[in-house]
Order: structure tokens, then sequence, then C-alpha cells
């Protein structure tokens, strides 16, 4: 797939606002998931059946939809969010988009494809993004965390910075609890591995990411 750095997505922008001709959802149980709220504002996003859902300040118990997407993430300034855009084929492959808070303004932000299924985290300087993948069978059955640096080329792929076989009732291998993955300070996430805080260096090499 050949795409520029500043390719700006070709769908019309959503207002600014959410309009009556949109649908709505109430908090239930197949409302929107993966929240993360703006740090500061409380305008809330969420992901649902492919689409990315607001919820507004004035709207405390109705989201609605912004943008197609998923897993978005706001920047720490709260100025924009960036999302992944399934590309339609070999799983969860996405593309990696930035957005106004409004929805408007999307900008491809890599050329490189991704592999996820769990919101992202921000490091503390912006620079990165940090997530949780398990690999396909086929591709090993790996549990990945993976690190996107936005001071690499455009084209750089997600670099896979820990891995670990998946684990099973027969083997035994490390368990990671994915809701633990934090970042300790820009170059370095914890996680807690068989129930014990690990250390990770966000910088290293690693190795591209596989589905």
């Amino acid at each position: 797939m050949l795409c520029s750095q500043h390719a700006v997505a070709q769908p019309p922008s959503p207002r600014a606002f959410p309009s009556p001709g949109l649908p709505t959802q109430a908090n239930s149980a197949d409302a929107p998931r993966n929240l993360v709220t703006n740090p500061h504002t409380p305008v809330t996003l969420g992901y649902l059946n492919g689409w990315i859902w607001i919820r507004d300040q004035g709207q405390q118990s109705v989201r609605r939809k912004l943008i197609p997407g998923a897993f978005p993430q706001w920047t720490p300034d709260g100025k924009r969010f960036y999302y992944f855009l399934p590309v339609g084929y070999d799983g969860w492959r996405c593309e990696l988009w930035s957005a106004r808070p409004d929805g408007g303004d999307r900008v491809l932000a890599s050329s490189a494809n991704f592999w996820i299924v769990r919101t992202p985290i921000f490091s503390p300087d912006s620079m990165r993004l940090a997530y949780y993948y398990n690999t396909c069978m086929a591709s090993g059955d790996f549990q990945d965390i993976v690190v996107i640096d936005f001071r690499q080329h455009p084209d750089w792929p997600g670099q896979v910075v820990y891995q670990t076989n998946a684990p099973d009732s027969d083997s035994d291998s490390p368990d990671i609890d994915a809701d633990s993955l934090r970042w300790k300070n820009p170059a370095t996430l914890e996680v807690r591995i068989n129930g014990t805080w690990t250390k990770i260096n966000a910088t290293s090499a690693g190795k591209s990411q596989v589905p």
C-alpha cells in the first residue's frame, strides 16, 4: 500500500457537534467500549462496530457516531486523537490516523500497517504509542508489546519490544496482564508478567510486527 504521510481522508468531515440526524446510543449493554476521556475536557470517545462514537460535554448519557475507526486515544494535550482504521483484510490490519476532537482534519499518520485489538497508550512526551497484541496461531501465537515511534520514518512499522509465547494449560510461558501496561517514563514501559511488574525498554530496535 502506497500512502503519503500527510494524505487527508476523502470522506466528508463530520460536524463539530452531534446533529439530530445521527443515530444515538444511551447507556446499554451494546454501548461503545474502550472509552477514553480528553485529558483537558469532559469529551469522551469510544469504539463500537467499526465506528468511533463521541459523548460531548453536555450529553452525559448519549453518544453519537463521529467517524469510522477503532481504538481512539487522545494525545496528552487533548488537541487531537489517534485512531486505527481497518483496511478490510488480513484480520485486524489497520492504518493509523489522527483527527481533531470534532473528527475533522483527518490525517494519515503512517504508511505502515498495524495489527491491534486494544486501545493504545501514549508516552508522556507524546512521541510513542504502545499496545498489547496477541498474534494469530499461524504467526506463532505470541503475546507482543508493540511500540509506534513517531520520530521514525512514516513507513516504519510497529516494533515488537517484548514478546513471549501465549500461555496455555500445557506451557509455562509468562502471562502478560494486558490491562496493566503503562508508561514509567518516555522511554520505559511497565507491565505485570505473572503478577510481577516488569520494565520494558520502549526504545529498543525490536522487530516488525506480524499478524
